[in-house]
C-alpha cells in the first residue's frame, strides 16, 4: 500500500491492523472488523467492493481480493494489485490496474487450515507497537523489546496500539528470548551463557561475525534458521515480525539472516513466522515432539 495514496512511491505501511500479511494470515471476516480498542469498539475498517478490500484512503484503491488465503478453505487466491512506477493499483493515466492471469497465483499456492484446526485458533489481543531506539545496550536488549512491543509508540495516532485477532507475527523479544548461549566450542575464547546475551542489544548479534562474543547469541538462537536439513542447525532466513518502527510510516523490523534485529521498508519479501495461541480446549495428545513423532493436539 502506499504511504500516501497520491504517492508514487510504494514502500508499503507498517500497520499491521490492514496490511496484507495480515489480511493473507487470517479469516476473511477479519476484512470488515478492522482492529478494535481496549473497549472493543472498531475504531476503523476496511471495506470490501465486489470481493475486492479497499483501503481507507479518501478516494480507496484496491489492495488485495478474497482475504484467509492460508486461513480459509476453498479462497481463490490473487496477488495484491501494484505497479511499481504509478504506485498502488494505479496505470499511467491513474486508472485502477485490470486483473489479468498474472494476478492470479498458482493452484495450490496455499494451504488453507481445517475446520478442526481453525476451531483451535484463540481470538487474542496483540500489541502491535514499536520504538525507534534499538542500538545500544539502554535500549536494545531483549528487555527493552519486550516492554517496547506492548508500551510502546506508534507512526501517528491513526495507527493502532492493540489489534485483536487470531494470527499474528513473532515478536523481536521472542527471539532475543530464543537464544540458547554457549557453543560447545568457545569463539575467541569466549563462550557467552544465554543470560549474558540478553545483557547484549540484539541489533549487534552477528552468526557470521566469529570474531565478536555476540556470535554465540545468533548462532544457538533457534529461531534464526528455517529448519533445512542442508546444515546441522538449517539456514538462516529474513524474518518480518510484527513491530513498527515507530518513527517510519513504512519501516518494520525483522530478524536478519545474519542474526540481528533492523528494520525494513514493508515492501521488501521476507518470511514470516506465523504466530497463533491455542483455544483453552485444546490439549496435548500424541507424539514425542520429533520430525518423525510430531505432538498431535486435540480439542476436548
Amino acid at each position: 500500500k502506499n504511504t500516501v495514496g497520491s504517492s508514487t512511491n510504494n514502500y508499503g505501511s507498517n500497520d499491521w491492523s490492514d496490511s496484507q500479511l495480515m489480511m493473507m494470515l487470517n479469516p476473511s471476516t477479519f476484512v470488515n472488523s478492522g482492529y478494535v480498542t481496549e473497549g472493543g469498539a472498531a475504531t476503523h475498517s476496511n471495506t470490501i467492493n465486489d470481493g475486492y478490500v479497499l483501503d481507507n484512503h479518501a478516494t480507496p484503491i484496491k489492495i488485495f481480493k478474497n482475504m484467509g488465503n492460508y486461513f480459509n478453505s476453498g479462497i481463490t487466491a490473487y496477488k495484491p494489485y501494484e505497479t511499481t512506477t504509478y504506485g498502488y493499483g494505479k496505470d499511467s493515466s491513474g486508472n485502477d490496474v485490470t486483473e489479468s492471469t498474472s494476478n492470479v497465483l498458482a493452484p495450490n499456492t496455499f494451504t488453507p487450515l481445517n475446520s478442526t484446526a481453525q476451531g483451535m485458533i484463540a481470538t487474542v489481543k496483540w500489541y502491535v507497537t514499536g520504538t525507534n531506539l534499538f542500538t545500544s545496550s539502554s535500549n536494545g536488549l531483549a528487555g527493552h523489546w519486550y516492554n517496547n512491543e506492548r508500551n510502546g509508540s506508534v507512526y501517528s495516532a491513526s495507527r493502532p496500539k492493540i489489534w485483536y485477532g487470531k494470527v499474528g507475527l513473532m515478536y523481536p523479544s521472542d527471539y532475543g528470548y530464543a537464544t540458547n548461549g554457549t557453543l560447545s566450542t568457545s569463539e575467541n575464547g569466549v563462550v557467552l551463557t544465554r543470560d549474558e546475551c540478553l545483557t547484549h542489544e540484539i541489533h549487534k548479534w552477528r552468526r557470521n561475525v566469529t570474531s565478536t562474543s555476540y556470535y554465540n547469541c545468533a548462532a544457538t538462537d533457534w529461531l534464526l534458521y528455517t529448519g533445512s536439513t542442508s546444515s546441522s542447525v538449517g539456514n538462516p532466513t529474513v524474518h518480518w515480525t510484527i513491530t513498527p518502527h515507530s518513527s517510519s510510516a513504512s519501516g518494520v523490523f525483522i530478524v536478519s539472516g545474519n542474526g540481528y534485529v533492523n528494520n525494513y521498508d514493508a515492501n521488501y519479501s521476507y518470511a514470516g513466522r506465523p504466530v497463533l495461541y491455542l483455544s483453552a480446549n485444546v490439549k496435548l495428545g500424541s507424539g514425542t515432539g520429533t520430525s518423525s513423532s510430531p505432538f498431535t493436539l486435540v480439542a476436548s
